[in-house]
């Protein structure tokens, strides 16, 4: 034993009666808990079977009511929203279009103008295909075997795609017999 060191006394060598009841009860339960975790198996990603059966002809079924649930229709962008267009996430990969210099230019230039440029919405004009599409509002696809019927809520515009390699139909009755 060295000079100036004291010896312990074996009862002082060990923690409180306390503290080694709560240690030992610790280590009794993470090692209950460890015995009694299931194992993790390695399971196969499923592939998820789609609900929407196809249609009798083997193709993807697209009958049913749609609607785009982003901001496309004010901006291609992501945006924080500011004045007359809410904030939400884009449809462009990335964060920019790479626009030519004059393509940018009009870009600016229609943005400037926007409140008064674009009369489509507020005048009910037809906006045509694809902006229809991604406007905030529902729209209807029937699909038939030889051609398929969109229905825009937006001015209960309608466009029929024929799916058999025919012509478009031309101009379309003015009213319907029925």
């Amino acid at each position: 034993m060295k000079p100036g060191t004291a010896q312990l006394r074996p009862s002082q060598k060990t923690m409180p009666r306390w503290k080694a009841s709560i240690a030992e009860q610790l280590r009794f339960w993470r090692l209950s808990a460890w015995r009694n975790f299931p194992k993790r198996r390695r399971v196969p990603p499923r592939r998820l079977k789609s609900t929407r059966p196809d249609t009798t002809e083997g193709k993807p079924n697209f009958n049913g009511l749609w609607q785009v649930l982003n901001t496309a229709n004010w901006t291609f962008r992501i945006n924080s929203g500011e004045l007359g267009v809410p904030p939400g996430q884009g449809v462009v990969e990335g964060t920019d279009i790479p626009y030519q210099p004059w393509a940018l230019a009009k870009r600016q230039d229609n943005y400037a103008k926007r409140a008064t440029g674009d009369l489509t919405e507020s005048e009910c004009f037809l906006p045509g295909v694809p902006r229809a599409t991604y406007m905030p509002y529902p729209f209807e696809i029937v699909q038939a075997p030889n051609s398929i019927a969109i229905r825009y809520e937006f001015a209960h515009a309608f466009r029929i795609v024929p799916m058999n390699g025919s012509p478009h139909p031309g101009r379309l009755p003015s009213h319907v017999d029925g």
